[in-house]
């Protein structure tokens, strides 16, 4: 006897689940058909989920007072009828306080009503956070509050959060260490009776490097730290902090390691930017060079037991290399077990390296420019350093290694990245297998930036920013453009503005599920979609 299960045998909350996988269009079309379609479409869980995985940001009173059926036509609606200009249905919030140019924010978000914290750090060494709060003399009011949790002896480096958003870590341009508890949401409301903020441990490293990486090794409980890696060979250190022990581990690279003669020991060490190391091309770049931040730009990853370190972006010429190993290049990446502290080091055939990428715990991925100036990939095999794996991303000669853009990797989990060419070509590239390396060219972005400072993503958008106080928001899946913010006072900024010195507009761009928060000078602005009332 056999079994038939039609369509109409199964339950709704069934169907809600399958509904999801569908897409916008044919989601809607099922939910016409019968009744029990119809009402497994409107479950509330399926409308909370699409409306959290929408790709765009969440209104930030999503979730309080409307239902999330509301919430998902309501983001449908952006979607479509005010797809091609400003969005009306946006508030923007100014943070003013700080006195000189910041240098780092970091977000905190409420899983309750999605607000959130910022924190931010200043070249004074000043660090503010900043919280919308229910005004006491009326509930349906919120009033920005401003806090100064701490003073630094040196202007702040980077905040970065970790620990599932529960720790985090600041630190100054003189490697000094700072690390946070942090206790911000145990409701809908802020726990006045506990501090928000407590300092947990501090610690300071010395050296000449100032620390510009910092990688949390949930397994091993360990913080690593790495300073600006590329072009010196004499002090090439990766420091690691200990977070059970308290302690500090060095792990360095340079002339005693690689035990090299150079044809004359008064010349800069190799890498350095100077003309008898790089050829022209890197020359016009180093000497026009464009101050940009990438968020997602790296010198080292770990996967599994690996530590895995690329030590020197700029190529170092045979000829100026008087002997190593038969007159081979000089290693410019290293594999090192966590475990035994053992390595192996081996030298990656770019002239310029942009970012490495974990592709799993035992493959691991390298982004350059080859001597044909070709934009590349090479994978590697972390548990025998060979290349398993390459392919050309970009078919064209590079102008300016400026060229290149790494704005979201998903690996492994989708096993994909997005990536822009030239400021507007939009790119993506999947990963089946290694024979399968898939390239293609979704978009030319309809806006244009004549400069990109800062550019911020996730696995459904990317935001950019730039010198012209304008901000793009685009799916990032396929490089539809869907809103045009301009900076809020265009041509009239406050007496209070204080201008960064190597930045003319936005500089940093963060974003949350609500929200796009945008840093100029030594003002903070935060822009915020609402409902329509």
């Amino acid at each position: 006897m056999s079994l038939k299960t039609d369509i109409n045998d199964l339950s709704e909350n069934l169907l809600a689940c399958i509904y999801k996988y569908l897409p916008d269009k044919d989601m809607f079309n099922a939910a016409r058909c019968a009744k029990k379609f119809y009402s497994a479409f409107h479950k509330d869980f399926l409308m909370e989920e699409l409306a959290k995985n929408s790709m765009i940001f969440l209104p930030s009173d999503a979730g309080r007072g409307e239902t999330w059926k509301d919430v998902f036509m309501f983001l449908k609606k952006y979607k479509t009828a005010e797809k091609s200009g400003r969005p009306r249905n946006y508030k923007m919030v100014p943070y003013r306080g700080h006195k000189t140019p910041i240098e780092a924010i970091c977000a905190f978000e409420n899983e309750y009503n999605f607000d959130s914290t910022i924190v931010s750090g200043d070249d004074d060494g000043n660090v503010f956070t900043w919280n919308l709060e229910v005004d006491e003399d009326d509930e349906d009011e919120k009033i920005m509050v401003k806090d100064l949790i701490f003073k630094a002896d040196g202007a702040i480096k980077g905040i970065k959060k970790f620990k599932e958003d529960k720790n985090m870590i600041l630190w100054t341009v003189k490697n000094k260490f700072y690390i946070y508890e942090v206790n911000l949401f145990k409701n809908d409301k802020f726990d006045k009776n506990s501090k928000r903020f407590e300092l947990k441990t501090q610690f300071s490293i010395d050296g000449d490097d100032i620390i510009e990486e910092i990688y949390y090794d949930q397994k091993e409980e360990k913080l690593f730290l790495s300073g600006d890696l590329a072009g010196n060979y004499t002090n090439t250190l990766i420091y690691c902090y200990n977070l059970k022990t308290f302690s500090v581990e060095i792990y360095n690279f340079g002339y005693d390691n690689i035990q090299a003669d150079f044809i004359n020991k008064d010349e800069p060490a190799p890498g350095a930017p100077q003309h008898n190391i790089v050829d022209d091309f890197f020359n016009s770049y180093l000497n026009n060079f464009e101050y940009t931040r990438n968020n997602h730009a790296n010198n080292f990853v770990i996967c599994g037991s690996k530590l895995i370190v690329y030590i020197n972006k700029e190529p170092v010429k045979k000829k100026f290399i008087k002997s190593y190993n038969c007159k081979k290049l000089l290693p410019n990446s290293y594999f090192i077990d966590l475990d035994s502290k053992l390595y192996k080091d081996f030298h990656i055939d770019f002239d310029y390296m942009y970012n490495i990428l974990k592709i799993s715990d035992d493959k691991v991925g390298f982004i350059g420019l080859d001597s044909n100036k070709i934009l590349s990939i090479k994978i590697y095999s972390t548990e025998n350093p060979v290349l398993i794996g390459e392919k050309a991303l970009y078919s064209q000669s590079f102008n300016s290694v400026s060229d290149f853009r790494l704005l979201y990797s998903d690996f492994p989990q989708k096993q994909e990245l997005y990536f822009l060419i030239n400021k507007n070509e939009h790119y993506k590239m999947s990963l089946g297998n290694l024979k399968q390396i898939n390239v293609r060219k979704l978009k030319t972005l309809e806006k244009n930036f004549s400069r990109i400072v800062c550019a911020e993503s996730d696995r459904h958008r990317m935001v950019i920013a730039g010198n012209e106080l304008n901000i793009g928001i685009f799916d990032i899946t396929n490089g539809d453009f869907w809103f045009y913010f301009l900076g809020g006072s265009l041509t009239v900024l406050p007496k209070s503005f204080v201008k960064h010195p190597l930045y003319d507009g936005f500089h940093i761009v963060q974003i949350t599920r609500n929200a796009i928060i945008c840093v100029m000078g030594n003002l903070i602005r935060e822009y915020k979609f609402v409902f329509n009332k």
